[in-house]
C-alpha cells in the first residue's frame, strides 16, 4: 500500500507572502467599481495556487506493515513484563500438576500478575490524569476522551415492535405506516388544541427600521490584520493554504 506525502519547506509563508507582495497583483485586477467582483476573486485563487504548488513536493511511499499498541499507556517496559508473564503462563502450562516446580511456577505467575495488573491500572489513571488536564478548557475534546474511556458507542437497532393507543404492532409494514400517521397529522393535531386569539407574532414585533448600507474603504494594513488574527488549522481554504 502507497500513500502521498506533501512537504512544505520551513518558511513556506513566508516565501509565498515575499513572492506574492512582489507580483504587483493589483495591475492585473479589474479595479473598475461596476466591474464583476468574480474575475478578482479567481484570479486571486489561482495566484495563491500556483505560489502554493511551487513551494509544496509531493511523494508517494509505500507503507510498512508493523505492530501498533493497543493502548496509549501500554508503555515498552510494560510490553516486557506481559511477555515475560507469558512465558511464566506457558512454562506453568508445559509442567506437570503434580510437581513441587508446578506449585511454585503458579504462586510466582499470580504474584507478578497482580503487579502487572497493578502496575497496568497506574499507567492507565497516569495517562487519563494527563489527557483531562491537557483538555480542562476544551469541553469537546473531553467528552472525546470520555466516550472513548466509557467505550460509548451508537448502535442502529432496527425497531421490532411499536406500541400505538390502539395495540401493538411489529411488521415493518405497519410500523412504517404508523410513524407516517403521526408525523403528517401532528401539525393538525396540536394546531387544533390551540386556542383563538387576536393576538398573533406581529404584535411582538418591533417597528420597522430602515438602516443604510456603505462601502467602507480599506487598506493592506487592516487586512493583514484580520488575516493575523484568524486561527491556524490544520485544514485549508479553496487556496490550499
Amino acid at each position: 500500500m502507497y500513500t502521498t506525502i506533501t512537504h512544505r519547506p520551513q518558511n513556506f509563508y513566508n516565501f509565498i507572502k515575499s513572492d506574492f507582495s512582489n507580483l504587483n497583483i493589483l495591475n492585473d485586477m479589474h479595479l473598475d467599481l461596476h466591474s464583476d467582483p468574480t474575475y478578482n476573486c479567481e484570479h486571486l485563487i489561482n495566484t495563491l495556487a500556483s505560489l502554493t504548488a511551487k513551494y509544496t513536493t509531493t511523494k508517494s511511499v509505500k507503507l510498512r506493515k508493523h505492530k501498533h499498541k493497543k493502548s496509549e499507556w501500554i508503555t515498552k517496559g510494560i510490553l516486557k513484563s506481559i511477555k515475560f508473564r507469558d512465558k511464566l503462563h506457558f512454562k506453568k502450562k508445559q509442567t506437570h500438576p503434580d510437581s513441587s516446580e508446578f506449585i511454585i511456577l503458579k504462586t510466582n505467575l499470580s504474584t507478578y500478575n497482580k503487579i502487572l495488573k497493578k502496575t497496568i491500572r497506574n499507567a492507565k489513571n497516569l495517562y487519563y490524569t494527563k489527557l483531562f488536564h491537557q483538555h480542562e478548557n476544551n469541553a469537546k475534546e473531553t467528552w472525546k476522551h470520555l466516550n472513548t474511556l466509557l467505550n460509548r458507542k451508537l448502535y442502529d437497532a432496527p425497531i421490532e415492535q411499536l406500541k400505538t393507543d390502539e395495540n401493538i404492532i411489529d411488521t415493518p409494514k405497519d410500523i412504517c405506516n404508523s410513524f407516517n400517521k403521526f408525523f403528517s397529522e401532528i401539525g393538525h393535531t396540536t394546531a387544533a388544541l390551540i386556542q383563538n386569539t387576536d393576538i398573533n407574532f406581529k404584535t411582538y414585533l418591533t417597528p420597522n427600521t430602515y438602516p443604510t448600507f456603505t462601502f467602507d474603504l480599506v487598506n493592506s494594513s487592516e487586512i493583514d490584520k484580520i488575516i493575523s488574527s484568524l486561527k491556524s488549522k490544520h485544514s485549508t481554504g479553496q487556496d490550499n493554504i
